[in-house]
């Protein structure tokens, strides 16, 4: 039997629209994993007039993106540099519009 290609038609009752995938893993996430400590490199960290941080942390082999809301932004003593290490306490999720882990 050949292998489909990517863009072979598929039934419609075995096709996911796209929205459907992205909720599915953020609820997936959302329920298994809970609240976690991270460990990583703080990379492009930038602060908005909104008091929302926006940054990245980072180890030798993967990359995720972060948010930091403003009341959480306005607790911290100082604001991390570029390639700082730090342990970030949050609750990892998708954001299903964009199909993003965070």
């Amino acid at each position: 039997m050949p292998t489909p290609s990517l863009f072979d038609q598929s039934p419609d009752a075995a096709a996911w629209p796209v929205s459907k995938l992205t909720q599915t893993a953020k609820r997936l996430i959302e329920s298994q994993l809970g609240p976690v400590w991270v460990q990583g490199e703080v990379v492009g960290l930038k602060r908005y007039r909104s008091g929302h941080w926006y940054f990245g942390l980072r180890d030798a082999e993967a990359q995720v993106r972060c948010v930091m809301w403003r009341d959480d932004a306005s607790q911290m003593k100082e604001v991390p540099s570029e390639g700082a290490k730090v342990f970030a306490f949050g609750s990892p999720t998708v954001w299903a519009e964009r199909g993003e882990f965070r």
